[in-house]
């Protein structure tokens, strides 16, 4: 047995017994923890973010990431866990659809909520920090402040 098929089957005994390379792509171009995340495996997703994988490791082809999976999957444990390990639920796979998306694709929409209680302190962050731009007229973009003296004031729309 290799380490993608302890991870799809949910086998945490083959993981705490052998070495393996958590972040190790296989010839499908998917790692342990796409397969961990996919199939709903939360103990196998928990050893393999103890032992360093990176949640963030796009599949060669579609594009996709561990979170995207749980996500399309409607697992919010293992969606939980993700996040609070630093996967990103903005990044895209080639279809341009990230881990929000993937949620409504298959009508696992109760995860948002997972996603954005995470994240609600950056949303708030930002609403006020475009009331800030708004009332300085200076441009936002990608929702980053531009500090002051470093551009041209210019007028916004938002």
């Amino acid at each position: 047995m290799d380490q993608f098929k302890a991870a799809r089957e949910g086998n945490l005994d083959w993981f705490k017994t052998n070495t393996y390379s958590p972040n190790l792509i296989n010839d499908s171009g998917y790692t342990c923890l796409c397969y961990a995340s996919s199939c709903g495996h939360e103990d196998i997703v928990a050893e393999l973010l103890q032992s360093g994988a990176n949640p963030n490791v796009q599949t060669i082809f579609p594009k996709t990431t561990a979170i995207m999976l749980a996500c399309y999957k409607g697992y919010s444990t293992i969606t939980l866990m993700l996040v609070q390990a630093g996967a990103d639920p903005l990044i895209k796979d080639v279809l341009g659809l990230n881990a929000y998306d993937h949620t409504h694709r298959n009508k696992t929409s109760y995860i948002v909520d997972v996603l954005n209680k995470w994240y609600r302190i950056p949303n708030t962050l930002r609403s006020i920090t475009q009331n800030i731009v708004r009332d300085l007229e200076i441009p936002i973009h990608n929702n980053i402040l531009l500090r002051r003296n470093s551009i041209k004031k210019e007028k916004t729309m938002f």
